[in-house]
């Protein structure tokens, strides 16, 4: 699996992945207007086909992070590809967004590997942070089990259902006897991922305030750190550190 990791010049004064996203997106999609990127690697950048809105990608290949102050995005496999071909300076240099003209917009690669996830007898530790398991509708559901021990469980079980995803993208073929495993040791709630929508009817903003968690598992598979987990991963949610 190949996994890259690229840093971006904070030039459009974003300072959260969800703002880093949103200008990435719309950066691109004026240079496939452009026909500057092919639309297979723009609709990288939103994880949605351009025709049907629909997404394309059951794990997003693109996800922006904030680390340190630094705007940085996470790509495997296509994802790699799609970051690549916006490093031509014909395609970052002298472009406008929002009606504002950029001199040059500065990405570079600044880590490259290739690591195949495996299945193990053996089990690894890894931490979760700012994990975000349930939408409004799925968090009512949980609230109503009852019992700390089954509630851990159902997390365990969103936790593998993400893993599995995670193979998908990264073409790791399981066998059926393969059957990925976390164990939660430790989980601390943490405060609330908090974003906007707005109403489909009235257009009115609409502030969500989702349950975020920082996990410690065990596991019985070797996953490379920095996957994203969980709901919004595209925006930095859910990094995966493996111990």
């Amino acid at each position: 699996m190949r996994i890259a990791i690229f840093h971006i010049e904070n030039i459009l004064g974003q300072t959260s992945p969800s703002a880093l996203r949103g200008a990435m997106g719309a950066f691109v999609l004026e240079k496939y207007k452009e026909k500057a990127i092919e639309q297979k690697y723009a609709e990288l950048f939103t994880n949605k086909d351009f025709n049907t809105l629909k997404p394309i990608e059951a794990y997003a290949k693109i996800q922006f992070r904030l680390h340190r102050g630094n705007n940085l995005v996470w790509a495997i496999e296509d994802g790699i590809s799609a970051m690549r071909s916006l490093l031509n300076n014909d395609v970052l240099e002298n472009f406008s967004l929002n009606g504002k003209i950029y001199k040059q917009l500065i990405i570079t690669e600044d880590e490259y590997d290739e690591e195949q996830p495996k299945f193990t007898s053996e089990t690894y530790n890894y931490t979760l942070r700012n994990y975000v398991p349930f939408n409004a509708d799925t968090v009512k559901s949980f609230e109503q089990i009852t019992g700390v021990a089954n509630q851990i469980k159902r997390i365990e079980k969103l936790i593998q259902n993400e893993l599995v995803l995670f193979s998908y993208a990264a073409k790791w073929e399981l066998k059926k006897d393969q059957i990925m495993s976390p164990v939660i040791t430790k989980l601390e709630p943490t405060e609330n991922y908090i974003y906007t929508t707005r109403d489909k009817n009235s257009g009115a903003k609409i502030t969500h305030y989702e349950k975020q968690y920082d996990i410690e598992f065990a596991c019985n598979c070797i996953v490379p750190g920095g996957i994203g987990i969980g709901r919004h991963k595209s925006y930095g949610s859910g990094v995966l550190e493996a111990n």
